[in-house]
């Protein structure tokens, strides 16, 4: 074979990988959360579709609930479309998993949106990555001392204010290993170590304000 083809083959591999990583996403952590990671996912449709045109999402952002459905996942992303009203922006999310049932992505597609009500949101903003920072963090903690993430059927998260700090409300519902419903709270916040700021999260014992 001549270093000519050997070198077309290789950046045909290149390429085919590169789609495939496009089209299946890796996302660590997540992945052991697959209702959670649907949430975020949706979150990241929801963010191409309203800066298709050149906006910029900021604080019209506040949230997701992300619900199991059989094997697959219902997300409605909370948006605020103008002062003191909230939307949803629903969608259909489902899974890709490896020979050995791990789920590696979650696909979720746009099943249109609710009509706008009242809504109070607390001012400010996070960035879907942000969100995706206080997934990672509520699901670390969740594994280190509750249960297995896979347990989890309801993520919900938003976010809020209190005090003086802005920060992200997480809902958690899962079932322990004889079907006890359980429901736990935490709350993420931004922490600085180093030069480096994360977001964490904190178990507490009931849900935070602003909750949509």
């Amino acid at each position: 074979m001549t270093n000519r083809l050997l070198l077309s083959v290789a950046v045909s591999s290149l390429s085919l990988n590169a789609l495939a990583d496009h089209h299946m996403p890796k996302n660590g952590l997540l992945n052991k959360a697959p209702v959670v990671l649907a949430g975020i996912v949706a979150m990241e449709e929801f963010k191409g579709s309203f800066e298709a045109n050149g906006a910029k999402l900021g604080s019209e952002l506040v949230g997701f609930n992300s619900k199991k459905v059989e094997e697959d996942a219902a997300v409605n992303v909370f948006n605020i479309p103008e002062a003191n009203r909230l939307r949803e922006a629903n969608y259909d999310c489902h899974f890709h998993s490896n020979d050995k049932g791990r789920v590696e992505a979650a696909h979720c597609h746009d099943d249109g949106a609710s009509e706008a009500r009242d809504y109070a949101a607390t001012q400010g903003s996070f960035s879907v990555e942000e969100f995706r920072q206080a997934a990672e963090s509520a699901v670390r903690l969740f594994e280190k001392s509750l249960a297995n993430p896979a347990s989890i059927e309801e993520a919900k998260l938003w976010r809020s204010h209190q005090g003086r700090e802005a920060n992200i409300q997480v809902k958690l519902a899962w079932r322990t290993p004889d079907g006890t419903a359980v429901t736990n709270f935490l709350y993420c916040h931004e922490h600085r170590h180093g030069e480096k700021t994360e977001i964490d999260c904190h178990r507490q014992r009931n849900a935070g304000p602003n909750q949509p």
